[in-house]
């Protein structure tokens, strides 16, 4: 930006200040001459306004007082060198703290607008940001909408680790389906990217590629002959035909979720954890080989898929 000031101070009867705020600047680096009037001026109004100040000890000049002798302004008095590097890391610090912050009001926005009503300018306005920078960190609303369920997915994931973790039974198949609903609990969006919510998605849904065609579970019959062979699930068990019912059984656990709940207007449906209690106490008596069964296995290979999911979906 080229901006011509009239006063000491380049905040004096400029548009400075409004542009840094819109910008989210709060960091300055300050250089030019004369060193003890305009640099000190400038210097003195962006510290009154709460922006944090550097000077670059080797970019300025004056012929009179030298700055670095004013106590108050020594410690904004660094080399350019070693300026340089900890503007580096403190942009680097910025841009991620924005992305975060744009990704934070963005999910919360689709959960409340939906795709199809979303506009980017929703977000920067939300988020207090121009729209071009929205624009410069994600290309279009697709891009950041992928970014957004790409960090819930990870969430979710760690999330159902963890209830994996400290389940006493972690490690059958029963325990899978009680993580992911105590996890799906926690995370409303992770709920509608499972449940393929058409109000949230809309039209995302029906693109080409989409993140949704790219989670559909592991593999259900890969995944319980696996776990056969882990020895959490009974040898005897057709694990094609187990995979084909826990398949069928899907859409109808997505149904008692809240928000397909709502549209439904069904009020005879079971709630999610009744759905998810019941058929955990099926899957351990139908599946598990003995309650002293050694389910370690079972939770490490559980354990070691989802950090698979997490690795093929990074935040």
């Amino acid at each position: 930006m080229r901006s011509r000031k009239t006063r000491h101070s380049f905040f004096a009867y400029t548009e400075l200040e409004p542009i840094l705020r819109t910008l989210g600047t709060n960091r300055l680096i300050v250089c030019g001459f004369q060193t003890n009037v305009c640099v000190e001026a400038m210097v003195r109004a962006a510290l009154e306004r709460n922006f944090e100040v550097a000077v670059a000890e080797d970019a300025v000049a004056t012929d009179g007082p030298d700055l670095r002798l004013t106590p108050c302004h020594r410690e904004a008095y660094v080399r350019f060198d070693k300026l340089s590097r900890v503007v580096k890391r403190s942009k680097m610090v910025d841009e991620q703290e924005r992305e975060q912050a744009i990704l934070d009001v963005a999910a919360e926005l689709l959960l409340r607008l939906g795709y199809n009503k979303l506009t980017m300018g929703d977000v920067a306005e939300a988020v207090g940001l121009h729209r071009g920078l929205v624009y410069l960190r994600f290309k279009s609303k697709d891009e950041l909408v992928e970014a957004v369920a790409r960090r819930e997915l990870d969430r979710y994931a760690e999330l159902w680790s963890e209830r994996l973790r400290t389940d006493p039974r972690g490690g059958s198949v029963a325990s899978v389906y009680r993580a992911m609903a105590g996890a799906l609990r926690q995370l409303p969006l992770a709920g509608a990217i499972v449940a393929r919510d058409e109000d949230i998605f809309g039209k995302y849904l029906r693109r080409s590629g989409d993140f949704h065609g790219r989670i559909e579970h592991f593999g259900t019959r890969e995944f319980v002959r696996m776990m056969q062979d882990a020895g959490a699930v009974r040898a005897d068990i057709d694990a094609d035909a187990v995979a084909f019912i826990l398949d069928s059984l899907t859409p109808a656990l997505r149904d008692t979720f809240q928000h397909r709940r709502e549209q439904s207007g069904r009020s005879d449906l079971p709630t999610t954890d009744a759905v998810v209690d019941a058929l955990s106490q099926l899957l351990e008596l139908g599946l598990t080989p003995s309650a002293s069964a050694d389910l370690e296995p079972g939770k490490a290979l559980l354990l070691d898929l989802l950090s698979t999911l997490r690795g093929r979906h990074p935040a």
